[in-house]
């Protein structure tokens, strides 16, 4: 089945819907002990390897903008290279989050920035809107701006290199850590496709990333206060496993969690219990044991509610006030009327009533599932994307 440009973009969106609350919560944490060095050779040597691969992607872009190698062959450098930072990926995107997701591995939309109450949209950069663009059937159209791209990136990522050549790189106390953030990472946003929304390459770049997870261990000292036979053993497995299954059609996301992700991500987690400060960045519970229990996310975090202050006598409070119509202006509604508990907290309306008779909203009631997770909500959510844009929004 040929998969049209659009109808990526369509599938992107979805999944950028379903998984942006689950996978950026978890990887929103600052980077801890900066400016340590790293005894660590196959991290120094991942690096070095990643930025020689960026200095050939950044020859073969020109080469195929000046049509003197194939659109294929630029596929094949671009796919090297992206699995050369897979390998080292868990590393840079634990310690380094922001300059990870901002400039290396960036989702390939505008992102909006806040800068107090305002807010400003930046072009989207890095590997990602790479794929995106030489997978793309406007790729012979697009040369100028993949070079400018692949530009950006090099530059940034040598800035970076430079950098932790001369002053080190970070290394946190606990390092059990990153590789169950890598986990998650390869589940939520790899196999699912978002984060190769172009060459959809799922299989072969979950591979790079458990290979290289596979390679710290072994070669980090850290690693030799634990046994990790079983981890190495999962490892294998699960690269096996992947080299068969390829694409959609014959991979099978269940069978891979079951088999090999959750059981790497809770024998990692039995190593190392210390959190290494992450409850002060991170609503990721460092406890948690699978994927999809209810305490993956510590809701507390986003709350400005105390776990000593929550009590069954406040819940109860609450659910009250959820159903009670004197709340309203004009005594007939109250949050349950839009928000149906039956129906998934929506009302199954394409515009939801208002509080004016026979009037309604503009648009219809979002689900109130895991809406602790939501920094904005309606009206005040659609304000802060359109001033990101420059337009003006009043809040009468």
């Amino acid at each position: 089945m040929v998969i049209t440009f659009a109808a990526k973009n369509f599938m992107k969106y979805s999944l950028l819907l379903i998984i942006l609350t689950f996978g950026f919560a978890i990887m929103s944490f600052n980077p801890t002990d900066k400016g340590t060095k790293n005894e660590n050779t196959f991290i120094n040597n991942g690096l070095t390897d990643f930025k020689n691969k960026l200095e050939q992607l950044k020859r073969d872009v020109y080469l195929f903008g000046d049509d003197k190698i194939s659109l294929e062959d630029l596929q094949k450098s671009l796919s090297t290279t992206r699995n050369s930072f897979k390998e080292i990926e868990f590393y840079i995107a634990y310690h380094y989050p922001e300059f990870t997701k901002t400039h290396l591995n960036a989702a390939p939309l505008f992102h909006i920035e806040a800068a107090g109450t305002s807010a400003y949209t930046l072009p989207p950069e890095g590997l990602q809107v790479l794929d995106e663009l030489i997978y793309s059937e406007e790729a012979a159209e697009q040369k100028e701006k993949i070079k400018s791209i692949t530009d950006f990136l090099y530059n940034s990522y040598s800035n970076f290199y430079l950098s932790s050549v001369k002053n080190g790189l970070s290394k946190g106390v606990n390092k059990t850590l990153p590789l169950r953030i890598e986990l998650i990472r390869i589940y939520s946003l790899g196999v699912t496709g978002f984060d190769t929304p172009g060459s959809l390459n799922i299989s072969e770049e979950a591979a790079y990333a458990l290979l290289g997870i596979k390679k710290y261990i072994n070669d980090d000292p850290y690693f030799r206060n634990y046994n990790i036979q079983k981890a190495n053993t999962i490892l294998s497995d699960a690269t096996g496993y992947l080299a068969v299954n390829k694409n959609f059609e014959t991979f099978d996301r269940i069978e891979f969690y079951k088999k090999y992700i959750q059981p790497l991500y809770e024998e990692f987690g039995n190593w190392d219990g210390r959190t290494d400060d992450l409850k002060a960045f991170s609503g990721w519970n460092a406890q948690n044991k699978n994927f999809f229990s209810s305490d993956f996310l510590d809701p507390y975090f986003y709350t400005l509610l105390k776990v000593s202050e929550d009590n069954p006598e406040l819940k109860k409070l609450g659910k009250e006030i959820f159903y009670d119509q004197s709340v309203s202006g004009n005594g007939k509604m109250s949050c349950a009327t839009c928000h149906l508990p039956e129906n998934a907290f929506t009302d199954l309306k394409a515009k939801s009533p208002s509080n004016v008779e026979g009037k309604t909203v503009l648009r219809n009631s979002p689900s109130l599932y895991n809406a602790v997770f939501a920094k904005r909500f309606f009206l005040r959510y659609a304000c802060f994307l359109y001033r990101a844009t420059g337009r003006a929004c009043y809040l009468q």
